[in-house]
């Protein structure tokens, strides 16, 4: 684990960034499959930042496979 100093005046450790990811095959038939993507990556606010926002972001995805060349998709991301 790296955690840099971001600090200006006296030591300030970057906050340590965590990330869970998690997907699921689903088959309904030989010619079609369904693929679910979660992301999760968390990280505390930094005490220098420009912005002061959280370092958080949620992401979903679908896939949908047919014939296993043709993939359709949608998602979503927080950020």
């Amino acid at each position: 684990m790296n955690q840099p100093d971001v600090s200006m005046i006296g030591p300030e450790p970057l906050p340590i960034p965590y990330r869970f990811h998690s997907s699921c095959n689903f088959t309904f038939s030989q010619k079609a499959m369904l693929n679910v993507l979660l992301y999760c990556s968390m990280q505390d606010k930094l005490k220098f930042s420009s912005t002061g926002d959280m370092r958080n972001k949620v992401a979903v995805q679908t896939n949908l496979l047919q014939y296993k060349h043709f993939i359709i998709g949608t998602g979503y991301d927080s950020q």
